[in-house]
Order: structure tokens, then C-alpha cells, then sequence
């Protein structure tokens, strides 16, 4: 079967400027079995009209969709140009696969993903094209006539020395050279800490599992040469979560001697001066932080399991190493009080990091959070999903009205001056 891959849009949002790796990795996974084929449309930087879409999509035995919940409403608008063409619709990805459900009770999906898809995409694929149930296919939600029907969990794949590299070749890749100079590359899957806001951990059913460095480091060279990036942001949840591994593979981009700047996301208890040294030697400028908060109280709350001193104690080796840091903080969660907020303001100033970004608390479906604060929720909350776009707070807390939130949120950003970060807005890049 051939399967068209499509990246939703985001309306209001500039265009993406990096390759949707999901897709490319999925694409690599059917082509590599031999039996199906794919290509990828990502709207998120490729613009087309309804009527384009829907011209592409007749070339086409099914309709793959990622989607997050900022733009699930584009996702459903998507999947029902492939119902009026009858066409199989399917999706994953961090909304469809937390919610399930919820997301084929819209009524344009058939089937829905839960955690990784390379292996039950082709399954389901393969029990497509023969005719055969698609009953026993693990990490599949099927839309049945009586209601949704979820299947077991599919345990992530827990060797990723042999996953294809993403097909990159499918990918529109000098588009997105006009719009950064970065570009995205993976070398693990996954995060164990227990975050409640978070839908990483659900996602990988807790689980790490990380490439080979070699193997890692020659997808990189791969796309230094064929595409002329020297640019990277490695989107490991937690890139230094090994530490050996990161020394290894800092090791291996030396002995390349690839001449690359890179960027990437850890924790702030998993970082000690060898590795920050290493790194840097390796061509690492910057490293975001997901600090969360200034306040021990609301870092406990969301079970961060950090502390304020290794925050700081993080901020300050990094910069020492002469490493860019990056301070990601959250405005409004379930128990922020006024107090709380102004503690993240202080520490930021206090550390004087290069970036700080702060950004209003998401209440994603499906995350560990959610039944802990049905109280603070919209009634209706796909009304919510529309709202939600992480430029602005969307619920109250505990102990502040949504006004009061929204004002402390403001207050945070613009203490942050020139070293500050708000999501662009940009006219509505969606599909008309």
C-alpha cells in the first residue's frame, strides 16, 4: 500500500523550521519492509489549499496524520478530506496516542496509535491490503461501530541500533533552510522521571533507549553533506541522562572531526563539569533547561524530583563551561500562587541565564496530571484544546483566578527583557 504521511499545521504559528522526524521515521520503517511505500506532506512548512490536499490524497491507499493538541482541530479538518475520498485514516503522535478515544469519536479517524507506530503501522498496513482483522495488532485503537476498541499496548521497541535512519529524502529539506540554519537529529527515545505534567513519560511507557553513538554521529555527517546543515538541535528528552554514553558519543564527533554547533535539552541533575567540558569540545553551545519552576513546593507538586540548589548549581557549571543556557520556566500550575511565580522571576534574575523562557502551564490530555485537577478544568475541553497555544495561560490555579494568572504570566515575560522567548505569533498558517 502506499501511505501519504501528513504533518498537520499550526494555525497563528510561523512556519516549523524543523523536518518532522516522526513521520521520516516511519517512512524509513515501510520502505524497509519491502511491502509499503509512503510519502510525507508537511504542512507545517509547505502551504496548500484544501483542494490541493485533497488532490494529493486521491494518489494515495491511506491517509497517515501527526497532530499534537495544539492543532488536533487541524488534524480532524485533514482526516476528513480522506473520508470524503474513502480512504483508511490513521494518526498518532502526542494527542491521538494519549487519547485515543476521545480522538476517533470525532468520527474522520479509524484507527489510532498508542506509543511508537513503526511496527503497527506496518501490520496494520499489511492486514489493510489482504482483508485480514486488524484485532491483533498491539498499540492500536480501532473505531468500531460500538465505540472505540483499544488493543494491548505495544511495548517500545527496546533496540534502536536497528532503526532505519528518517527518510530525510522525502522530506522538502532546502525549505527549511530558508527559514533556520538548524536543523534536528535523534540519538534516544524515551525519559523514566515521573513529571506529571508531562506526556514524554506516557508516551515511552517510561522506558530510554538510545542509538549507538557511531551510529548517531554518521546520520549526522550524513546530513551535514547531503543537505549542508552544520546546525543541530538533538531532541533527546534527556540528552545527558547516560552519562557515559554522552562521553562516548562526544568522543566519536571529535574523532570525526565533524566541524558542527549543536544544541540540546537535559536535566539539571545530570550534568557535572567533564561532561559540560566534553561536550563543549564536541561543538555544543547551548542547553535548555526544563526548570519548571523557582519554588521547591511547586517542583515538588509536579513531582520534578529536583532541586532549587541544582538548578542553580546546573545554570552556573554550564555557563562556566562557556555553554549557552537556556531556563524553560512554567506559569500557572495547579498549585502556583502569587508567591511562587515571583520566586521563578527571582531566580531567573538571580542566575542571569542567556535565555529565559517562560511559558503558561499546558494541561495536556492524557498526562499523569489530569485527574488531579478536573476541578480547575473547562467542562468542555475541546473548547480548551482550541484555546490552547502556549503563548497564554488557559486555567486558573489553585489560589489564583485565570485574570490573575494571565497577569503574573505577563509580568514573568516581560522581566526577562532581552533575554526572553514568547512562541511568534504569525498570520494563520493552516489549510483553507
Amino acid at each position: 500500500m502506499r501511505v501519504l504521511l501528513v504533518n498537520a499545521p499550526t494555525p497563528g504559528y510561523a512556519l516549523q523550521p524543523y523536518p518532522p522526524l516522526q513521520l521520516g521515521y516511519l517512512a524509513a520503517a515501510l520502505r524497509e519492509s519491502g511491502r509499503h511505500d509512503a510519502a510525507i506532506l508537511d504542512l507545517g512548512i509547505e502551504e496548500h489549499t484544501e483542494a490541493e490536499v485533497s488532490a494529493l490524497m486521491q494518489d494515495f491507499d491511506a491517509v497517515g496524520l501527526y497532530f499534537v493538541t495544539m492543532n488536533w482541530h487541524e488534524g480532524m479538518r485533514l482526516a476528513g478530506l480522506a473520508k470524503q475520498l474513502g480512504l483508511p485514516t490513521m494518526a498518532g503522535g502526542p494527542h491521538a496516542g494519549l487519547v485515543p478515544e476521545e480522538s476517533l469519536r470525532h468520527g474522520s479517524l479509524d484507527f489510532a496509535f498508542v506509543g511508537e507506530a513503526e511496527v503497527s503501522l506496518i501490520e496494520l498496513l499489511d492486514a489493510l491490503e489482504s482483508g485480514k482483522p486488524v484485532t491483533d495488532i498491539p498499540g492500536l485503537v480501532v473505531a468500531t461501530p460500538e465505540g472505540p476498541r483499544r488493543h494491548p499496548q505495544r511495548a517500545p521497541r527496546p533496540d534502536l541500533r536497528k532503526l532505519p535512519w528518517p527518510a530525510r529524502d522525502l522530506i522538502p529539506m532546502a525549505r527549511y533552510r530558508t527559514v533556520s540554519d538548524d536543523t534536528s537529529a535523534l540519538a534516544s527515545r524515551g525519559c523514566p522521571y515521573p513529571c506529571s505534567f508531562c506526556a514524554i513519560r506516557v508516551m515511552s511507557n517510561a522506558s530510554y533507549r538510545r542509538r549507538s553513538p557511531e551510529d548517531f554521529v554518521a546520520e549526522v555527517s550524513h546530513v551535514q553533506r547531503t543537505y549542508g546543515f552544520d546546525r543541530f538541535t538533538f531532541f533527546d528528552d534527556i540528552f545527558t541522562i547516560d552519562r557515559r554514553y554522552v562521553l562516548a558519543l562526544c568522543a566519536q564527533i571529535r574523532e570525526r572531526r565533524l566541524d558542527i554547533t549543536w544544541s540540546c535539552e537535559t536535566r539539571v541533575d545530570r550534568l557535572d563539569p567533564e561532561i559540560l567540558t566534553a561536550m563543549r569540545d564536541a561543538g555544543c553551545y547551548r542547553i535548555f533547561f526544563g526548570v519548571e519552576s523557582g519554588s521547591q513546593r511547586i517542583l515538588d507538586s509536579i513531582s520534578k524530583r529536583t532541586r532549587v540548589q541544582q538548578i542553580k548549581d546546573a545554570v552556573s557549571m554550564t555557563r562556566a563551561a562557556g555553554i549557552r543556557t537556556v531556563m524553560s520556566v512554567m506559569v500557572g500550575t495547579p498549585d502556583d500562587d502569587e508567591h511562587s511565580i515571583r520566586d521563578s522571576i527571582r531566580l531567573t534574575r538571580e542566575l542571569d541565564s542567556d535565555e529565559v523562557w517562560f511559558q503558561p502551564f499546558a494541561p495536556f490530555p492524557g498526562t499523569d496530571i489530569i485527574p488531579k485537577i478536573q476541578d480547575l478544568l473547562d467542562d468542555d475541553w475541546m473548547d480548551m484544546y482550541h484555546r490552547l497555544d502556549l503563548r497564554s495561560p488557559v486555567m486558573p490555579t489553585r489560589n489564583l483566578s485565570l485574570a490573575e494568572v494571565r497577569s503574573l504570566y505577563l509580568e514573568a515575560v516581560l522581566s526577562t527583557g532581552n533575554r526572553g522567548w514568547v512562541k511568534p505569533p504569525q498570520a494563520s498558517h493552516t489549510v483553507n
